[in-house]
């Protein structure tokens, strides 16, 4: 092994025992609360190492509202915040741990009050709590229990690996008799029977076979699913998204912001259900047909007004429609949407993107496109900003440094990073904000999106005068 992957092995081997401290801390305060609870799968290196998210019940009544105030009101004592929480079937928790150097540590939680299967009840949460049993001072299912549970699983998922096999087989040696009663409950007794005889001989070849019709059983003797409800609650989320993150990043050429980015996007990826990245609104003409720029984007010469009136009409569909197709549904599915570049980007720096038009009407389109939760500005001295990128002179770097800078002091919800500093750091001090926005936002009161707060300064940014002037 090279020393590249020895050093990355062992940043994830701590990053593992942090999240098994932070797990921990949270099974104490629940001990502590009188919450009954009880890790449903994947716990044999617990607590000492997490290297996934964590799969628990507890009762119906700690559900939200309990267990979110204990985790908030105990978030010292936890050492580590929440920063994301809502119901996606199971309930989605993050907690963060932040730190003065180096990522956060993100320790993801998945809470359910029943263990759901196609949003049908497999095993109700009281029948897995009653019996719950220690393992390595942690409350974990009884074995006909898990054993029921991950079979219930991988039908669902018509997927049973060897991995899961000897699981199954392990639990079954542990109880027999129970297991056995069990699958009778579920399945007709010839399958049931072809079942526990797979648990015994350690031989599923037989199953694997049949993993569809026996998953059409399963869920027939189940009963209807939920299904509708669970629509219901995504609609709900769609039409008013109280969850994920939008964060767009600017800054002129050369400041870093695609590798920050990068690095970014990698260490919060535990903090949101999936991730998507878009770029400045996409051009009307296909790439093939769009002009070369051999001199970098700011060496074609600008639009005529009629081109430029045409294509803030463009503009102004994509960040408005664009954002409901593209942003909405991300942020209700609990993801997060990165923004390298934006319409801000237009507004500051006009000879990039060609426009040629009236300021006003670029300011017009922003003022009715919904807004980002976070602006970020990385920011460097002209100076430092030349050394990365040598395409503009220093002049112009200035004018741009300053029209960026005039944008975002007059918004909400945006911060300027000194990009000047070492990479680590600027990553850093990017994550520190993301995570106490997030972090405020959840303790705000109601789980999930916080509303924009009230402002004294203007929704439209001011344009500098040297931009006016062209």
């Amino acid at each position: 092994m090279t020393e590249t992957g020895i050093h990355c092995d062992a940043i994830a081997d701590r990053a593992a025992q942090r999240r098994g401290a932070i797990l921990t801390r949270v099974f104490q305060v629940l001990e502590s609360a009188g919450i009954e609870w009880c890790v449903l799968h994947g716990y044999e290196a617990f607590p000492d190492r997490v290297e996934s998210d964590v799969d628990m019940l507890v009762r119906a009544d700690a559900l939200p509202g309990r267990i979110l105030q204990l985790l908030r009101d105990h978030h010292q004592q936890i050492g580590a915040d929440v920063v994301q929480a809502f119901d996606g079937g199971a309930y989605f928790i993050v907690l963060a741990e932040m730190k003065s150097e180096g990522p956060p540590c993100l320790l993801q939680l998945h809470i359910s009050r029943d263990y759901i299967v196609e949003d049908r009840v497999l095993m109700s949460g009281d029948g897995i709590l009653r019996s719950r049993r220690k393992h390595n001072g942690l409350w974990i299912p009884a074995a006909d229990c898990e054993f029921v549970c991950v079979l219930g699983n991988r039908l669902a998922k018509k997927k049973l690996t060897e991995k899961h096999q000897e699981r199954l087989a392990r639990l079954y040696r542990e109880n027999p008799t129970a297991c056995e009663q069990r699958l009778s409950r579920l399945f007709e007794r010839e399958v049931a029977k072809r079942i526990s005889g797979a648990a015994q001989r350690g031989d599923w070849s037989d199953v694997n076979r049949s993993l569809p019709q026996l998953c059409e059983q399963l869920l027939k003797s189940l009963g209807r699913s939920n299904r509708a409800t669970q629509w219901a609650g995504k609609i709900a989320r769609w039409t008013k998204p109280r969850n994920g993150l939008h964060v767009v990043f600017l800054g002129p050429d050369g400041v870093g912001k695609s590798t920050v980015i990068e690095a970014f996007q990698k260490d919060l990826s535990r903090a949101f259900l999936h991730q998507i990245y878009l770029t400045f609104a996409p051009s009307l003409l296909p790439t093939r047909l769009a002009p070369t720029k051999p001199g970098g984007p700011h060496s074609l010469p600008p639009r005529s007004w009629t081109a430029s009136l045409i294509k803030a009409g463009w503009w102004s569909i994509c960040y408005t429609l664009g954002y409901f197709i593209s942003v909405r549904p991300t942020l209700a599915r609990g993801g997060m949407v990165v923004n390298h570049r934006y319409l801000l980007d237009a507004i500051v720096d006009r000879r990039r993107y060609r426009y040629s038009g009236p300021t006003w009407l670029l300011k017009w389109i922003w003022t009715i496109a919904p807004k980002p939760d976070l602006i970020i500005l990385l920011d460097a001295p002209p100076e430092v900003i030349a050394g990365r990128k040598s395409e503009l002179p220093l002049e112009r770097i200035v004018e741009l440094r300053e029209g960026y800078r005039s944008v975002v002091g007059m918004l909400p919800n945006s911060h300027v990073i000194d990009a000047s500093q070492p990479l680590k750091k600027v990553v850093h001090d990017v994550e520190s904000v993301v995570i106490q926005h997030l972090a405020e936002r959840n303790r705000g009161g109601s789980v999930g999106r916080a509303q924009t707060p009230s402002k004294s300064t203007p929704d439209v940014p001011p344009v500098p005068t040297a931009q006016e002037a062209r």
